[in-house]
């Protein structure tokens, strides 16, 4: 036993050590290692109209998810086992990128939208933007195309994820850079136009409109249109 508590100790010592090196080095780390708790007081306050915060809670044994929204007290809806939960978390993952065998797929995104529905009903009406504080295997799930009542979520609200809402406080704190540099990024585009002018190709028409000079693309198509296009409108790209 004097064995095992000079470990902890011990491991203590250099865990400490290891989050204060951390905090030095890391400026974004030491902005939210300092978090202070919140209260459900709190919510009011960092929480902005229209907003709901999911807080999903996975023990080893029990799981559940509380709901969080200003002016309303906190609910708590519980949800299966934790290791159910990862259960249909990696079967619809496997879904989704088609490793699945097709065999009771319906049945998994039925099982995964109960561990969201129920939590939505606590959340007011009004409510639009949906932040997400994920535990254990949920952390995993994205849930942008989870369908709840015939609907796919993000089609219903514009989702964020947050690791606390004590975490989201210290965000809503610090200050957005700003930068009066735009970017847009461009996946696997096609440059192909039927008139004679490169300019003219879709993905560039998208940045003329956005008003961007900086760009990021990632091309499967005529690396050399893509060059051709850029430089006729003055666009700095990176392939």
């Amino acid at each position: 036993q004097v064995a095992a508590g000079e470990r902890r100790e011990s491991a203590a010592r250099q865990y400490l050590a290891l989050r204060e090196r951390a905090k030095r080095e890391h400026s974004r780390f030491a902005a939210v290692a300092e978090a202070p708790i919140l209260t459900a007081r709190d919510a009011s306050r960092v929480l902005k109209p229209g907003q709901c915060l999911l807080s999903y809670v996975l023990a080893a044994e029990h799981a559940g998810v509380f709901v969080v929204a200003r002016r309303q007290p906190i609910r708590w809806h519980s949800l299966p086992p934790p290791k159910a939960i990862d259960d249909v978390v990696q079967r619809l993952r496997a879904s989704w990128s088609g490793a699945s065998t097709g065999t009771g797929d319906a049945t998994v995104m039925a099982t995964a939208a109960r561990l969201v529905g129920p939590a939505l009903q606590s959340c007011p009406p009004a409510a639009r933007r949906l932040i997400v504080s994920p535990d254990g295997a949920m952390a995993l799930l994205p849930f942008e195309p989870l369908v709840v009542q015939g609907r796919r979520l993000v089609e219903r609200y514009t989702i964020s994820y947050v690791q606390s809402l004590s975490v989201l406080a210290q965000l809503r704190r610090r200050s957005a850079p700003r930068s009066d540099r735009g970017l847009l990024g461009i996946g696997a585009p096609t440059f192909a136009s039927t008139a004679s002018d490169p300019t003219e190709a879709l993905p560039v028409q998208a940045l003329r409109a956005a008003g961007q000079r900086r760009a990021v693309v990632t091309l499967d198509s005529d690396r050399q249109a893509a060059r051709r296009a850029f430089d006729a409108i003055g666009v700095r790209w990176a392939p």
